[in-house]
């Protein structure tokens, strides 16, 4: 906005005044008509901030992530115009600059009260003209709270200090109401200013607002991230308890019933070759026994295989899967670039991945072929599919492939399943596989 005409007409005693000879003009009036007074002293506001812009570039301009100190060999940071003769700029121009600083900027007298406001200041604040704030409290317009929410007065106002104290200062705790009440964070400067009437406050501040928003979604990321993280290695400790439990009931049936079984086996074709003469009622009893005792062994033995291989602990993974492949009641073929040996837990955890699949594809494809495939490499990729009916959800929910996901997320993996209609099923999976010695 351009000045108006008495202000321009202001100008010339505006300039006796910041010289140091106060113009009888300008201040000796007994009475001057309240809207001429305001204009001159917008005038005069815009004229001394002309003349101290060049100083307060490093305020007005800067970075909030910048600190402003006062400069050496100066004891006071005022802003004083009065005999140094500066050259006024045209006040067409400095009407424009002021108009156009998008930093908000406000100017209050010895007294607190607001003499001048930048446009910029007049929208971030929410008014709709300078003039609803000239003449107002500062203090009790723009930022009467403490940053805790509680209300002070204005003589413990940080930001009207530097009236007293002659020194800038700096902040990024306080908070302004704006018009309609609500708040917003800001960062802001404050810089006395030699004033006609006394020392006054010259303030600029940054909208912390967005910043503010980015903090808090960067702060949300960062602990998204943790927990995910976190819940990542809960899932993982649950898979290889279980997988420990599995192991070692292995073991205990291996170590307990199974050799029971066979010491009972023993036992009985020892009694069988002591009566070779017996009743032949009673050898038929004895024989049905072995064969029973028999079965029991085979029977235990594989489901001792079905809770934890044998050879996955003593061959690996590749062997345990040919092993898995052997027993399956469907034609299954392996395929694998290595016989390479993993972590014990990762070998377990893609074993019964591959268990699990094999499983589905038995109960539910209504498959005549599987294929399975093990790449080695940075990665443990495998590769499960089968030629059956296909059909299955994207997100299956309550079946044995949600599962395969929850043990594939377990290790940082990531698990896909194609199943077109009549086309069968693909399920693959990627899991990272840690450098040797790495946790």
């Amino acid at each position: 906005m351009s000045l108006p005409g008495p202000a321009l007409r202001s100008c010339q005693g505006a300039r006796t005044v910041l010289a140091g000879q106060p113009s009888p003009a300008l201040w000796g009036k007994p009475y001057m008509p309240p809207s001429r007074l305001a204009c001159m002293r917008t005038s005069t506001m815009r004229s001394r901030l002309c003349v101290s812009m060049r100083r307060m570039t490093d305020v007005w301009l800067r970075c909030p992530c910048e600190s402003r100190e006062p400069r050496p060999g100066r004891g006071d940071d005022r802003h004083s115009f009065a005999g140094r003769g500066d050259v006024m700029p045209d006040e067409e121009m400095l009407s424009r600059i002021l108009d156009c600083v998008p930093q908000p900027i406000w100017v209050v007298d010895p007294d607190g009260r607001i003499l001048y406001t930048n446009p910029s200041a007049v929208a971030v604040l929410g008014y709709d003209d300078e003039s609803e704030l000239s003449g107002r409290p500062s203090h009790d317009t723009l930022h009467p709270f403490r940053p805790d929410g509680s209300r002070y007065p204005a003589s413990e106002c940080p930001m009207l200090a530097p009236a007293r104290t002659g020194r800038a200062l700096h902040g990024d705790s306080e908070w302004f109401m704006r018009r309609d009440g609500s708040f917003i964070p800001a960062y802001w400067w404050a810089s006395p200013i030699d004033l006609p009437r006394g020392r006054g406050v010259i303030y600029s501040f940054f909208d912390l607002t967005e910043r503010r928003a980015y903090e808090e979604a960067t702060r949300e990321r960062d602990i998204a991230r943790v927990r995910a993280a976190e819940f990542q290695a809960a899932q993982r400790r649950i898979v290889e308890s279980i997988d420990a439990v599995h192991r070692q009931t292995a073991r205990d049936l291996h170590d307990g019933a199974q050799q029971r079984l066979v010491s009972l086996v023993i036992g009985l074709r020892l009694a069988r070759q002591i009566l070779p003469q017996g009743p032949p009622e009673a050898m038929e009893l004895l024989d049905q026994s072995l064969d029973d005792a028999q079965g029991a062994i085979d029977d235990l033995r594989n489901l001792a295989a079905g809770i934890y291989p044998p050879a996955l602990t003593a061959r690996g993974l590749t062997a345990a899967v040919h092993g898995l492949a052997a027993r399956c009641p469907i034609p299954t073929e392996v395929v694998s670039n290595s016989d390479r040996r993993l972590p014990a837990a990762l070998e377990s955890n893609a074993y019964f991945l591959v268990a699990e699949s094999l499983t589905n594809a038995v109960k539910h494809a209504k498959a005549t072929r599987i294929g399975i495939t093990l790449s080695f490499g940075t990665a443990l990729e495998i590769t499960v599919t089968d030629d059956g009916a296909g059909g299955v959800p994207d997100n299956p929910v309550g079946s044995g492939l949600l599962g395969l996901r929850d043990r594939v997320a377990a290790f940082g993996g990531d698990l896909s399943i194609a199943s077109p209609l009549g086309r069968g099923t693909k399920v693959a999976a990627r899991i990272p596989v840690p450098e040797p010695g790495a946790n």
